[in-house]
Order: structure tokens, then C-alpha cells, then sequence
């Protein structure tokens, strides 16, 4: 039985619709943790399918222990309580503590195998952004009587806007973005790294133990790229301003009013694009995808669903303007 918790979460849900749609598994296979009410209604679909659903506590060491009772694979995905990680905690303080917890509890449950999705931004231990990651793959590796996989998940085409200064898709107003670096950064869509997410959890063990994945988009564009794109969607002149780490966390904490914890936290993530550390391969999840007739979800594509959703629709997204090579251009 394979257990899959956060699926409520942008990826875990699109992990699981994936495997529902896709019949990965016998939803019978399927054991739903959720620190939500396992009788809320959402899940009455998915349980009259023959799946298990289960609510745990991620404070609690006993009620982990008992949800995973009966599973034998693990879908760990990230702790979303982000403020862990912020002010550079020492190991076992930060998110990777939740981590270690859950992971401690499914091998006591007798979990034979556990996933684990982490970030794809090249070991660039770094940046704030991938410190907990980088510990708990560390822990996982360290384990002789669990196998493991490490899937590192490309960044959300869909999260962009936080690139660009946290881009206000409803109403921005600014002319001129200010961010701490640039650099090529491989994309991928939710969806996208949902399937081929799916389609490892549910394949043998064997193919995948051991083995770190790296799940990228097969597309490369830069934060000067992504502006482009936007200024098609938008009235009005819009550029980018690079500035050193230390000005651009003073803009955004005194002038823009940002949580300061967050700011330098996020802001760390900009030395990582200029050490080249966003950008893969993506022939790994162009191949997966491929298995099922679908190519890669370029960038110019979220962008416009998320900016100009009526006209996306209207002419289905079919990519067909834009050719002047800020609309994937390779620049590795």
C-alpha cells in the first residue's frame, strides 16, 4: 500500500489526481494521511473507490506510527511551515525536523521504502530556500534499514511571481522590479512534475531505490525572460533592476513591508539562479511524460492562463504568439 500524505497541497493533490487518472494503482492501494478530518466530505469520492483514509498528527511520534500502519512505500513531501527555516536554524531546528519525525515514525510502522520530494537546485546548500532539504536527504542516506528515492522537484512554473518581487498578477503597479540576481532557471508545471512524480511512487521499488531523480522542466529562461513574457499581459513599461542581496532586502522590508525573516530567507535563492543551481535537464520528465503523449508545459503557457485566464481560454493556449526568443530559449 502506498501512503501519500499532503495531498491537499499543490503537488501532493497533483500527485494524486495523477495516479487516479492516469490508474497508476488500485485506489485500494492508496492510504490517504491528512492532519484535516478524514471524514470531511472531499474524501467520500475516494474512499467509496476503496482507498483508506487516515488523519495523523505531525507533532505526535504514535499517532504517525499508527496512521502508516500497513504501508509498505512512503510519499513524503516538504513541510510547508517555512518560518522553521528562517534566520539559518542549526540541524533538527528547522524543517527538516518535522521531516525526521515522520520518517522515524514510517520505519517503526514497518514502511519498507520512503519518497522524498526535495528541491531541484543542484546541492546549492546555500540557499536558504534548500538547507532543509539538503538535511533530510542527508538523513535518508544514512539509513540501512529503509530504502529511500530522492525526487527533486523542479520550481512551480506557477510560482514566478515570487521571482519577480512577489508579481502581483491582479493588480501590480510597479515599473520596475527589483530582485538580488539572475540566472537560467528550469521550470516545470505542477501538473507536469505531478505525473511524473506519480509514475515513480507507483512503479517497483527496485527501478528507483537508492537513486536521486531530477525532475526539471526542459525549457531554460532567465528573470529578464519572464518579464518579457509579462509585459505582453500588461498596459505599461516593465523592467527588472538587479541589485546586491543587501538593498534588495532593505526595499523590501522598509519599503515594501515585507516580514524580514521571509526577505532574507527568500532573498538567499537569488545566488543560487546566478550560480546556475535552477537550471536542468529536462529530458528526464520530457521522456516520462512522453509514455503518455504529452510534451513539457512551456512557461509562456502558466504565464498566460495566470494573467490573461479569459483570453487563455478563448484561444486555448496554443502558444502561438510570442517567437522572438523569450519564450523558452535555451540559454544553457
Amino acid at each position: 500500500m502506498l501512503i501519500l500524505t499532503s495531498t491537499t497541497g499543490r503537488l501532493g493533490a497533483a500527485i494524486l489526481a495523477s495516479i487516479l487518472e492516469h490508474e497508476l494503482i488500485p485506489p485500494k492501494q492508496i492510504l490517504i494521511c491528512t492532519s484535516s478530518n478524514p471524514n470531511d466530505p472531499r474524501w467520500n469520492t475516494l474512499r467509496a473507490r476503496g482507498a483508506t483514509v487516515r488523519q495523523i498528527d505531525y507533532c505526535s511520534h504514535e499517532s504517525l506510527k499508527a496512521a502508516f500502519h500497513g504501508g509498505s512505500k512512503l510519499l513524503l513531501t516538504p513541510s510547508p511551515d517555512i518560518k522553521r527555516d528562517f534566520n539559518n536554524p542549526e540541524v533538527e531546528k528547522g524543517r527538516e525536523e518535522q521531516h525526521t519525525r515522520v520518517i522515524r515514525a514510517a520505519r517503526a510502522a514497518g514502511v519498507r521504502h520512503i519518497y522524498y520530494t526535495s528541491l531541484a537546485l543542484n546541492d546549492n546548500a546555500s540557499a536558504g530556500l534548500v538547507q532543509a532539504h539538503c538535511r533530510t536527504e542527508r538523513y535518508l542516506a544514512l539509513l540501512t534499514d529503509t530504502s529511500w528515492t530522492i525526487i527533486r522537484e523542479g520550481l512551480f512554473s506557477e510560482t514566478w511571481p515570487m521571482y519577480l518581487g512577489d508579481y502581483n498578477i491582479h493588480w501590480e503597479t510597479r515599473q520596475q522590479i527589483v530582485v538580488a540576481g539572475d540566472g537560467p532557471i528550469s521550470f516545470a508545471s505542477v501538473e507536469d512534475l505531478g505525473l511524473a512524480t506519480a509514475m515513480i511512487v507507483t512503479d517497483m521499488i527496485s527501478k528507483y531505490q537508492g537513486v536521486v531523480v531530477t525532475l526539471s522542466g526542459n525549457e531554460t529562461v532567465t528573470l529578464q525572460d519572464i518579464v518579457k513574457l509579462v509585459q505582453r499581459h500588461r498596459q505599461g513599461p516593465l523592467e527588472l533592476r538587479v541589485v546586491q542581496r543587501e538593498v534588495y532586502e532593505q526595499y523590501y522590508i522598509q519599503e515594501r513591508g515585507l516580514d524580514p525573516g521571509l526577505v532574507r530567507w527568500w532573498s538567499t535563492i537569488y545566488d543560487a539562479l546566478k550560480e546556475n543551481s535552477a537550471m536542468g535537464n529536462g529530458y528526464v520528465i520530457e521522456k516520462m511524460l512522453g509514455k503518455y503523449g504529452r510534451k513539457p508545459k512551456p512557461l509562456r503557457e502558466t504565464i498566460k492562463e495566470m494573467l490573461d485566464p479569459e483570453l487563455a481560454e478563448m484561444d486555448g493556449v496554443d502558444g502561438t504568439d510570442g517567437t522572438d526568443g523569450t519564450d523558452g530559449t535555451d540559454h544553457s
